[in-house]
């Protein structure tokens, strides 16, 4: 919940340099996965390294308001409690993605959530790239030296610490009895 705060937080925050990729040619998306905070800057402009210098010092100097966590804090509760008033096949899809990717329910995002303050919030945001993994694949139309100082880039932002092997997620199977039903909590 809290990685989804700060990714919508992000988010607005870097509106200004998403729409001034948009007029360049490019495209500039954050987005959570399963574990991980994805980056993606795609286009072609000699103009693309010089958008993710800007975005990763941005993001290094980067934490929300009080103001701007409550904006969103109150839209994803608003999305929670409006979760059952959706269509039943759009809440069986995402229950079906919560199964299959072992993500929380909206009822536990619920529970997470109410139990959220700003407070909690600030001190996930300054944890939160004390260890990473980085995983980066540079591609087009840059030099190697573009490429390295992109890379440097990066480590200075989210490299603090190398994340510990012994912590890397490793995926599990949910195997189910041939005979139902199933409740899911």
């Amino acid at each position: 919940v809290l990685k989804e705060l700060y990714i919508a937080c992000l988010n607005e925050e870097l509106q200004t340099e998403i729409i001034a990729a948009h007029n360049a040619g490019l495209t500039l998306l954050v987005f959570p996965d399963q574990l991980s905070l994805n980056f993606i800057f795609d286009g072609y402009s000699e103009k693309a390294a010089l958008l993710a210098q800007t975005v990763l010092k941005k993001i290094k100097n980067f934490q929300p308001s009080a103001a701007l966590y409550n904006k969103h804090y109150e839209l994803a509760l608003q999305n929670c409690q409006n979760f059952p008033k959706m269509l039943p096949f759009f809440q069986a899809v995402y229950l079906e993605k919560s199964l299959l990717n072992l993500l929380p329910t909206i009822y536990q995002e619920t529970k997470a959530l109410q139990k959220t303050t700003y407070d909690k919030f600030t001190v996930f945001c300054q944890n939160m790239f004390k260890e990473t993994y980085l995983e980066g694949l540079f591609a087009g139309n840059l030099s190697l030296k573009n490429a390295e100082e992109l890379w440097l880039d990066l480590q200075e932002v989210f490299g603090k610490a190398p994340f510990p092997k012994e912590k890397h997620f490793t995926p599990k199977v949910l195997s189910l009895p041939p005979k139902g039903p199933f409740k899911v909590t």
